[in-house]
């Protein structure tokens, strides 16, 4: 900044910073600079929306969202993040219409099936999450928070043992993911594989002894099996 004053590219770094710091009416100032230079700068447009969002007022970002792609109208950040933001409020029919949009746009992004996948699980289409989330493992197929989706899909459909063979299928290359080995317990647990179930979420608990949910999850276990 000392040798390049008038960087906006910097400015928006700075407030990117500020906001992971925590420093939200630092990183606003700096937005709202940029703003005022650029009035469609991007960036800056969805560095604030994020701070309304840090400010639990959704409802705003969602509005500087939608003024984002009258400027950009196939912004694909625009896009998923209004699909999230309404999904959260429930508003799974006004989400459709977006998810509609970004996926004439960007079939072919792993994040965007994936995106898809979620809120056709939150939206009760257990069907159409699995198509989606397979599509984005057939187009990443290391894609974590997708395995850990599509276990999720298959305990939905009581289908317990596919989500063990999802989640052993990755694990042995993923050993320090903690959620994988919590997922794991959980198939195991359903199946009555209480051995099993113990061992993963004891090893979840291991790799993240902050974790209250396996904690919990274990202690359960073993009152009811031991």
């Amino acid at each position: 900044r000392v040798f390049d004053r008038g960087n906006v590219e910097l400015v928006g770094l700075e407030g990117r910073i500020r906001l992971g710091l925590g420093e939200f009416e630092a990183a606003g100032e700096l937005f709202k600079s940029i703003i005022a230079i650029q009035p469609n700068n991007l960036d800056a447009r969805f560095g604030l929306a994020e701070l309304e969002i840090a400010f639990g007022q959704t409802a705003n970002a969602a509005a500087l969202y939608e003024q984002s792609l009258k400027i950009s109208p196939q912004n694909r950040r625009a896009l998923l993040s209004l699909i999230i933001i309404f999904d959260e409020a429930g508003k799974h029919d006004i989400a459709e219409i977006y998810l509609e949009q970004v996926l004439d746009y960007y079939s072919e992004s792993p994040q965007v099936q994936y995106i898809a996948a979620k809120h056709r699980l939150e939206s009760g289409m257990l069907n159409d999450a699995e198509y989606h989330t397979l599509l984005a493992l057939e187009l990443k197929p290391e894609y974590i928070d997708a395995i850990l989706l599509l276990s999720k899909i298959y305990i939905e459909q009581k289908n317990y043992n596919k989500a063990v063979e999802t989640v052993e299928a990755v694990l042995a290359s993923n050993r320090g993911e903690p959620l994988l080995w919590y997922t794991l317990g959980a198939a195991n647990s359903l199946l009555d594989n209480n051995d099993e179930a113990i061992q993963a979420y004891a090893r979840a608990f291991t790799l993240q002894p902050d974790d209250e949910v396996s904690r919990i999850a274990l202690e359960n276990l073993l009152i009811d099996y031991l």
